[in-house]
């Protein structure tokens, strides 16, 4: 639970940072906007993607959740209380399979996408859009590696159920390094 809390802290820190970042700061005045935010942060919004595999250990269930924003942030260009954020390429763990060292996913069709929040007067985060990453042709990517002959980083990935995924992702996306600026964005893959 104590972790919880110091996550939800340091990712408040983070927000506002993103949310403030591009505001000319005076040094009075400026920080009223936080003045009403909780102590303890603000826990970001989420969706469950699936809840229906068991902790290998305890043989609990667990959820894995879309929320993972962070792998970059930018406040909105004109939008005070805004900013965005980009997930990475999604839920994914090392693993060892019947074809080598790799990483299993979770949900193997997962977009990875970028995430439009507000931040209210009190601190409480809401996601108001997403935005799909897609390829030049318009398909939805995946966060799935690379081939070796595409400069992939060599991981095998599996399902969750250990199965290797054998669909061909020429254009996966294992971003980074991000630079999100005034709706702009170049992403490193």
């Amino acid at each position: 639970m104590i972790s919880r809390i110091w996550l939800a802290g340091m990712v408040s820190v983070v927000v506002l940072s993103g949310c403030f970042s591009q505001a000319p700061f005076s040094g009075k005045g400026d920080t009223q906007f936080v003045d009403g935010f909780p102590k303890q942060g603000s826990a970001l919004p989420y969706s469950v993607l699936r809840d229906d595999l068991k902790d290998g250990k305890s043989g609990q269930t667990f959820e894995i959740r879309n929320g993972g924003f962070g792998s970059a942030m930018t406040a909105h260009p004109s939008i005070r209380n805004q900013f965005y954020a980009l997930t990475d390429r999604g839920p994914n763990a090392n693993y060892t399979g019947d074809y080598g060292k790799g990483k299993t996913f979770p949900v193997a069709d997962y977009t990875p996408r970028i995430g439009l929040f507000a931040v209210s007067e009190v601190g409480q985060v809401t996601l108001l859009n997403n935005i799909l990453l897609k390829r030049p042709d318009g398909q939805l990517i995946s966060g799935l590696p690379n081939t070796s002959a595409l400069g992939g980083t060599g991981e095998t990935p599996y399902h969750a159920n250990g199965q290797p995924v054998l669909e061909d992702d020429s254009k996966a996306y294992n971003a980074q390094t991000h630079k999100l600026t005034q709706l702009n964005w170049m992403i490193t893959v």
